[in-house]
């Protein structure tokens, strides 16, 4: 998974792309994470068995986002990933 974060203010543009994280029939959800822990559902999705990119609006500002989660519906974390900061 690669995800991007794009907006200085409210609502932030979180994008995932997604390879193979879930298998085919399961329901996927993509949660952003906020630096005060506080998780925010994206989007969610049924997995398919190609590549998709999955997209959605937070609201929060990008520079409040620490971190990206993937999560299958039964609970099960699929990849987690820290945001990488710059400057």
């Amino acid at each position: 998974m690669s995800a991007t974060v794009v907006g200085a203010t409210k609502p932030a543009r979180v994008t995932a792309s997604v390879t193979e994280l879930c298998p085919p029939g399961a329901r996927c959800q993509l949660y952003a994470v906020d630096s005060r822990g506080m998780t925010i559902l994206v989007t969610q999705w049924v997995a398919g068995n190609t590549p998709y990119t999955y997209a959605g609006d937070v609201a929060a500002p990008a520079n409040d986002l620490g971190c990206s989660t993937v999560i299958q519906l039964d609970g099960r974390v699929t990849i987690a990933g820290k945001a990488a900061r710059s400057g």
